[in-house]
C-alpha cells in the first residue's frame, strides 16, 4: 500500500511579514497596521499570539482598492 503524505518544504511557507516590517512599508505607525488587522480590514494570520501579513494578501487588497470600511 502506497502512503502519499505531503511534508511540508520550505517553498510551501508563504514569507509572512510583521506589522513593524509593514508599517515601515507603509510609513505608519505598527499600531495602526494592528488596529486594522484586528477590525478585518487588514487581511493577516494568527499564529498562536502572533500576527503576520502575507504579502500576496496585501498587494491583492491594494490591487481591489486598498481598507474597505465595513458596513454596519
Amino acid at each position: 500500500m502506497d502512503k502519499t503524505t505531503h511534508e511540508l518544504q520550505p517553498c510551501d511557507i508563504p514569507n509572512l511579514m510583521t506589522a513593524d516590517e509593514l508599517a515601515a512599508r507603509f510609513h505608519c505607525d505598527p499600531m495602526h497596521i494592528y488596529r486594522l488587522a484586528w477590525a478585518n480590514r487588514l487581511p493577516s494570520v494568527k499564529i498562536g499570539r502572533l500576527r503576520r501579513f502575507a504579502p500576496a494578501a496585501i498587494a491583492a487588497m491594494i490591487e481591489n482598492g486598498g481598507t474597505q470600511n465595513k458596513a454596519g
